[in-house]
C-alpha cells in the first residue's frame, strides 16, 4: 500500500532542518547529566520546545559543559549553566530535573556550521521572558554538579 501520492526520492528530500537564527520562546523539557566522551567531564544534555508561533513544537537540543579538566570549559559552561537557571528562576540548583520546570524562556539560536556532519542548530544564549519574577530555590538534595 502506497503511503505517499506520488513516490519520492530521496534526492528531493531535505538533508536536514535547522531554524533560522534568532531568540524564540521556549520551554526545557529534558535535561539529562551525561559524561563526555573522554570520561573526564560531565556536561547537561538539554532539550527545548520551541512555543511558536514559528517553529512550534520543534526541538533544539544543547549541550552545557560543567565539569572538565580544562579550567575555561568549566567557566564557560558554569557561566552558561547561570544564565539558564537566570532565566527559569531558579536561584539554587542540585538537580538537573529542576531545569524542568515549565517555565517559558527566550533562548538564542545559531547555526552551527559543520562539513562533516551538516549545518544544526546550538543554543548560545537564554533570557526570562519575565525578568521580575521572583527565583526560587529547588532542587532534591542530591548535586549533580560534584
Amino acid at each position: 500500500m502506497a503511503i505517499f501520492d506520488v513516490p519520492l526520492s530521496v534526492d528531493d528530500l531535505p538533508k536536514n532542518f535547522s531554524i533560522s537564527e534568532g531568540w524564540y520562546h521556549a520551554t526545557v523539557v529534558d535535561a539529562e547529566v551525561k559524561d563526555t566522551k573522554n570520561g573526564l567531564g560531565k556536561f547537561l544534555k538539554v532539550d527545548y520546545e520551541i512555543i511558536g508561533p514559528v517553529h512550534a513544537h520543534s526541538h533544539v537540543f544543547g549541550n552545557i559543559n560543567f565539569k572538565n579538566p580544562s579550567e575555561d570549559a568549566t567557566r564557560i559552561g558554569l557561566t552558561q549553566l547561570g544564565k539558564l537557571c537566570r532565566a527559569l528562576h531558579i536561584q539554587v540548583i542540585d538537580d538537573e530535573s529542576a531545569l524542568i520546570n515549565g517555565e517559558t524562556i527566550e533562548i538564542k539560536i545559531a547555526i552551527e556550521k559543520s562539513e562533516e556532519y551538516g549545518d544544526k542548530n546550538v543554543v548560545r544564549d537564554w533570557r526570562a521572558v519575565n525578568p521580575n519574577r521572583p527565583a526560587t530555590g529547588i532542587g532534591s538534595g542530591a548535586s549533580f554538579l560534584s
